[in-house]
C-alpha cells in the first residue's frame, strides 16, 4: 500500500486541504492499518492536534480537518477493523463512497444498540443431561447470545455458528451481493474469523457464561480441558457433538415418532383442545426436520386428519381430503379444522366435544337456582363476559354454600359424638346392672338347728335393709362411672 492510495482514500473522507493531509501524514499514518491501531476517542484526539498544528512554512495555511470528515475518519478506521476481522486484506481503493454509506450505516445501528440496550433473555438453567434437555439447554443459550454483544458489536452467537466462512461466500460479499445476508449482524457472524485478540476475548466472554452452567455435571468431563484456556467455542462445539451425535438424533427421531403415532384429538377435554393437538404435532415435525427426516406436507396432512377420532370430524376430514390445495399445505389444513371448530358451538351447541361435570347435573327442581347462584362450572370466556356485579352475586353463592357445607358436616360430627358417648353410657350402664344381679345371686341363707332339735334359717344376709344399701352403692359407682366417662368424652 502506499502513500498516494491512502491520501485518495483520506480526501474521499473530507480531509482536502494538502496541509491536513501532509500533517497526517508528517504524524506516522501512512495507512489505514496504522489507523485502525486508534480507538474512536483517540481519532478525536488527533484531530484536535492536527488542527492545532503550525503552518509548515512561514506565512503558509494551517493544517486544518474540517467537522464533516470527522465521522468518515472514524467510519475509514471501522472499516480496517472490518477488515482484518473478516480476513480480506485492506485495499485503500476498495474504500469507495458505497462502502463509506455502509459503514456509516452500521455506526448509526451501533449507536442505537448503546441507546436501546436490549435485554438479553435469561441464561437456560444448570445442565442436566444431554438428552430431552439437551435442545431446551442448546437453544437458551443461543438465544442469550444472539442479544450479548461483544467486540465490534457483534452478537456473541457467531461463536456458535455451524458453518464457517467459505472462499465463495467472502467473494459474493466483496461484489455486493447484497442479498446473501438480510442484516449486517447477520452478515458479520457469518464471516467474521475466529481468530485474533477480538475473538479471544469474545471467547473468554462465552466461557465465563457457559462454565457456571455446566461445572459439577455430567457435561464437566467432556469440557474440563478448555478451562485452562478459557475456550468456549472449543466446549460448546464438544457438548454440541455429545448432544446431537447419531445416537442422540436417533433418540429424538425415535421419541418424535412416538409422539405422532400416540397423537388424537377427540374435542372430548377442555385441557387438550385442538390448539394442543396442533402444537403437539408441530413440535413431532419440527424434531424430524432438524434430525434430517422430515415429512412432506402431503404426509403431515393425513397425520393431522388420522389423529382426528369421532363421528364429529368426519365432514371436517372429508373436507379436507377432498380438496388438492388442503392435502397439500398443512398450515391450510389445519386452519380449515380451527374454523370448523370454531364454528361448531353456533351450529350444534358444541356437540359431543365437552366434558361433562357433575354441577352440570340437576334437576327440575334446582337447576334454575343452580344456574342463577353460580354452582354451574362457567368457561372463562363466559366469566368474562359477566358483569362485575353479577360476578359477586356468583361468588357469594358459592361461599354461602361452602359455609352451608361446613355447618352440616359439623352437626353430622355432633351426632356421631353424641351416639358414641350414649353407647358408652349404655355400656357402663350395662355393667353396674350385671355387678348389682350378680351381688344378689351371691347371697344366701345360713342354715342351722335350734335348740329343740328344729331348722331354723338365718336371714341376716338377706334382710332388705342389706339388700337395699348394696344398691345404693352400685349405683353410686355407675354414677362415678358416667361422670368420668362424660369427662373424657370433652
Amino acid at each position: 500500500m502506499d502513500v498516494l492510495s491512502f491520501r485518495a482514500a483520506l480526501q474521499r473522507c473530507g480531509v482536502t486541504q494538502v496541509e491536513a493531509l501532509d500533517a497526517v501524514v508528517a504524524q506516522g499514518f501512512q495507512s489505514m492499518a496504522d489507523l485502525k491501531r486508534l480507538t474512536e476517542v483517540e481519532v478525536d484526539n488527533f484531530i484536535k492536534v492536527v488542527n492545532k498544528l503550525p503552518a509548515a512554512v512561514q506565512g503558509g495555511a494551517k493544517p486544518q480537518i474540517v467537522f464533516g470528515a470527522v465521522k468518515k475518519l472514524k467510519a475509514m478506521r471501522n472499516w480496517a477493523i472490518e477488515r482484518n476481522r473478516i480476513g480480506v486484506p485492506i485495499d485503500h481503493a476498495e474504500f469507495t463512497e458505497d462502502e463509506i454509506e455502509r459503514i456509516l450505516s452500521r455506526m448509526n445501528e451501533e449507536a442505537n444498540f448503546a441507546v436501546n440496550k436490549p435485554v438479553a433473555p435469561p441464561l437456560p438453567e444448570k445442565f442436566s443431561s444431554f438428552g430431552p434437555k439437551w435442545r431446551e439447554f442448546c437453544d437458551g443459550l443461543k438465544g442469550h447470545c444472539a442479544i450479548v454483544r461483544g467486540c465490534m458489536n457483534i452478537p456473541l452467537a457467531y461463536l456458535l455458528r455451524e458453518v464457517e466462512p467459505t472462499a465463495a461466500m467472502l467473494a459474493a460479499d466483496l461484489a455486493g451481493d447484497v442479498g446473501l445476508f438480510g442484516t449486517t449482524d447477520q452478515r458479520l457472524m457469518a464471516l467474521v474469523r475466529c481468530d485474533g485478540a477480538e475473538f479471544q476475548q469474545d471467547n473468554k466472554r462465552l466461557w465465563d457464561l457457559l462454565c457456571p452452567l455446566i461445572r459439577c455435571t455430567p457435561a464437566w468431563e467432556y469440557v474440563k480441558m478448555c478451562e485452562r484456556t478459557s475456550d468456549g467455542r472449543r466446549a460448546f462445539r464438544t457438548l454440541k457433538l455429545r448432544g446431537e451425535g447419531e445416537a442422540a438424533v436417533d433418540a429424538r427421531r425415535t421419541k418424535a415418532e412416538e409422539v405422532i403415532a400416540k397423537a388424537q384429538f377427540t374435542g372430548q377435554s377442555k385441557r387438550f383442545t385442538l390448539q394442543s393437538y396442533i402444537n403437539l404435532l408441530q413440535g413431532a415435525f419440527t424434531e424430524l426436520d432438524e434430525c434430517g427426516d422430515p415429512y412432506s406436507e402431503r404426509k403431515k396432512v393425513d397425520t393431522l386428519v388420522r389423529g382426528m377420532k369421532g363421528d364429529r370430524f368426519a365432514v371436517t376430514r372429508q373436507a379436507i381430503l377432498g380438496d388438492a390445495a388442503r392435502r397439500e399445505d398443512f398450515q391450510l389444513a389445519y386452519g380449515h379444522v380451527e374454523t370448523m371448530e370454531n364454528f361448531r358451538p353456533t351450529t350444534d351447541g358444541g356437540g359431543d366435544g365437552f366434558d361433562r361435570s357433575i354441577s352440570q347435573v340437576g334437576n327440575a327442581r334446582n337447576e334454575g337456582n343452580t344456574k342463577k347462584l353460580g354452582g354451574k362450572y362457567i368457561p372463562p370466556a363466559e366469566w368474562k363476559k359477566l358483569s362485575r356485579d353479577e360476578q359477586k352475586k356468583i361468588l357469594a353463592a358459592r361461599d354461602k354454600k361452602k359455609k352451608g357445607n361446613k355447618k352440616k358436616q359439623s352437626e353430622k360430627d355432633k351426632e356421631k359424638g353424641d351416639n358414641e358417648l350414649k353407647r358408652k353410657l349404655s355400656e357402663v350402664a350395662a355393667a353396674a346392672l350385671r355387678e348389682i344381679d350378680d351381688e344378689d345371686n351371691g347371697s344366701s341363707t345360713t342354715v342351722k338347728k335350734s335348740g329343740k332339735g328344729k331348722k331354723t334359717s338365718d336371714k341376716k344376709a338377706g334382710e332388705p335393709h342389706d339388700q337395699f344399701g348394696r344398691n345404693v352403692h352400685a349405683m353410686v359407682r355407675f354414677a362415678n362411672d358416667v361422670v368420668e366417662e362424660l369427662d373424657r368424652s370433652e
